[in-house]
């Protein structure tokens, strides 16, 4: 396998070529995750929310079950998990319009019809966002959706949403 040749400068950096950076989606500020071993070094996306897979389902699950409420979980680009939406939501990429809403670093509240991902079937009247931070940056989002019109979320679904998006921080 052939790759892209670059020096290491004095300060021990090196540049990641355009065309990789727009593969990957690494932008200035990105994260990134460099490993070793005896062969060589591995540089990937840092995805913190991608290794709780398993724990992002369950909590989904349970929160719908138990606040009976539609969730929606996501990561900065797609849905990782969906609840009582239907599963057809899962790893669709998320629409700009949620997208513009996602980066707000406190909760945010809609009454509006919107679209969560690029599908136009994915109409919904009501959310609450609710980022998933590592440390001052939005990585995810709970999302707490009301298919029906005029039916406002509940203040304790919204608290208990907040926990656990706090609880997920945590973890990463």
């Amino acid at each position: 396998m052939s790759g892209i040749i670059r020096r290491i400068d004095e300060l021990g950096r090196i540049v990641i070529p355009k065309e990789i950076r727009k593969v990957l989606d690494l932008k200035e500020g990105s994260c990134v995750n460099i490993q070793s071993n005896n062969e060589g070094i591995l540089l990937s996306k840092y995805m913190p929310l991608k290794r709780l897979n398993n724990y992002i389902h369950n909590l989904a699950l349970v929160l719908s079950d138990n606040l009976k409420i539609s969730v929606v979980i996501t990561d900065d680009k797609k849905v990782i998990d969906s609840q009582g939406v239907g599963q057809e939501f899962n790893h669709k990429p998320l629409s700009d319009y949620f997208l513009s809403k996602f980066n707000v670093l406190k909760t945010y509240y809609n009454s509006e019809v919107f679209n969560i991902v690029q599908e136009q079937n994915s109409s919904f009247c009501g959310l609450s966002i609710i980022p998933i931070k590592d440390n001052l940056v939005t990585i995810g989002s709970i999302v707490l959706v009301e298919k029906v019109s005029n039916k406002q979320i509940s203040d304790n679904a919204v608290f208990v949403a907040k926990t656990m998006a706090s609880y997920i921080s945590s973890l990463i």
